[in-house]
């Protein structure tokens, strides 16, 4: 992918990504609580699980939109994401909208501030080897996939997500 289609791609998942923040309400009743949990069978046998939270799916989609990609990138290190989780889970929907602000910024800087030789650039990288900027096209795929799930929680919060790009 060159800088221009990763720009494409990247601009308008994290401006729609804060306009799903800025609808939240401040204190939502359910932000502490999964959507849903079950026993589901697998070729192991029962497995019990349960959905994000609203809490943990936000400090999720902050990571996501920085850290994860630089990880996935080989810019960074994915275990970034591992200790910064926990302490995102801490904070309240205001300071997760400004973690995510600070992000996006620092997304779109370190974007534009690319070589297009840096993006051909082939890496044994998380998840198998590719180039740089297919990595961070996937990086925004899997934004994009969490995104979907934040407007489900913005409408069970009673916030209204909008339209989900653009």
């Amino acid at each position: 992918m060159t800088r221009e289609q990763l720009l494409s791609l990247w601009q308008p998942s994290l401006a729609a990504l804060e306009r799903a923040f800025a609808v939240l309400p401040d204190e939502p009743d359910n932000i502490d609580t999964p959507l849903w949990s079950g026993t589901f069978e697998t070729p192991q046998g029962e497995k019990q699980e349960q959905a994000l939270t609203l809490r943990q799916l936000l400090a999720h989609l902050v990571v996501s939109a920085y850290e994860v990609p630089l990880g996935l990138s080989g810019f960074g290190q994915m275990s970034q994401v591992g200790q910064l989780q926990p302490v995102l889970r801490q904070k309240s929907v205001p300071e997760l909208r400004a973690e995510l602000a600070d992000r996006v910024a620092r997304m779109i800087e370190f974007l534009n501030g690319l070589d297009e030789a840096e993006l051909n650039v082939t890496r044994e990288l998380h998840g198998g080897t590719r180039n740089v900027g297919e990595a961070l096209g996937r990086a925004a795929l899997h934004l994009v996939h969490h995104k979907g799930q934040l407007s489900i929680y913005v409408r069970l919060a009673g916030g209204r997500p909008g339209m989900f790009l653009g």
